[in-house]
């Protein structure tokens, strides 16, 4: 899992986390992730709550094409910036980490789909 910025909209701030089969059979992800900022190792604010998106399953070949989430950050809040993501992979119970910086403001989490 990588995480990246991706823009912003009035009043939001997008980040893309990706999803990578990194062993040698394909998989299958359904869902949203579980997703949460920190900010020198400790929680920033609230996990991102799920969008209205309905979630599909998707097959994700061994090295192909990754899927992504989009989470966007309501940034019209005067929190401090995160420096980690804390990502549960759907359906996983463990936390990756990854470097990303945004507003500790109210998070909403896209489920996962193919890369465009």
């Amino acid at each position: 899992m990588t995480a990246r910025p991706e823009g912003a909209l009035p009043g939001q701030e997008l980040a893309q986390l990706r999803f990578t089969n990194v062993s040698n059979s394909p998989c299958t992800l359904t869902g949203f992730p579980g997703v949460e900022l920190f900010h020198n190792g400790h929680v920033l604010g609230k996990p991102a709550i799920r969008s209205n998106e309905q979630p599909r399953t998707y097959v994700l070949a061994p090295g192909g094409r990754p899927l992504v989430a989009v989470l966007v950050d309501h940034s019209q809040c005067d929190a401090p910036l995160s420096d980690t993501v804390g990502v549960y992979v759907p359906n996983q119970t463990v936390q990756h980490r990854a470097p990303l910086q945004l507003r500790g403001c109210t998070l909403t989490i896209n489920p996962v789909r193919p890369l465009r």
